[in-house]
């Protein structure tokens, strides 16, 4: 029983420890600087990946701290903020996924804010700098499916109670864009 715990422990310790063993060296020191460089936030999720097709992993990062979430894309040449990351202040990560969009890799992320809401925002790196693709809210439930996103909100009747609205997001590889079906 003990050597099997310490084969598991070996093997767990040597997967760990390879994890970025693939990660090539500026990009390594870009995204130790840019975790020094974080006063009191901590890594909510951190993602190494070819995000834009060049043959170079990225990290996608996402911190948290007092004020909320934010998203970064390291790349060789240094850190880049999303855009609009103000815009989720007071937010707490609640899902983060990597999806396969035909040719594309998408990061999306769900965060939650009081009092149940969901926002959801799907993010494409392009030429080492990042792009929002999709930003939506739901105030009941928000999933990602194979064919893009679905979001679902109460819309509240006039006599009481409410109706669940479900709206899709398809991804589009033509348009480029996340096309929306469904309920307005």
């Amino acid at each position: 029983m003990q050597l099997h715990r310490l084969l598991a422990g070996f093997c767990a310790a040597t997967l760990l420890a390879g994890c970025h063993a693939d990660t090539p060296d500026p990009l390594r020191q870009q995204y130790q600087s840019f975790q020094a460089a974080q006063h009191g936030e901590k890594v909510a999720y951190s993602l190494l990946a070819d995000l834009d097709e060049d043959g170079v992993p990225e990290h996608a990062v996402v911190m948290a701290g007092k004020d909320g979430l934010g998203v970064w894309f390291i790349t060789s040449s240094g850190p880049v903020a999303a855009p609009e990351n103000d815009q989720l202040a007071h937010m707490t990560l609640t899902g983060s996924f990597l999806v396969q969009r035909g040719e594309e890799k998408h990061l999306t992320l769900f965060a939650g804010f009081p009092p149940q809401n969901t926002a959801g925002r799907v993010y494409r790196l392009k030429k080492g700098q990042p792009e929002i693709l999709l930003d939506f809210m739901a105030d009941w439930d928000a999933r990602v499916t194979a064919e893009g996103i679905e979001a679902v909100s109460k819309r509240y009747n006039p006599d009481g109670g409410y109706t669940l609205i479900g709206e899709t997001y398809r991804w589009e590889a033509e348009s480029g864009a996340y096309e929306k079906q469904g309920a307005p």
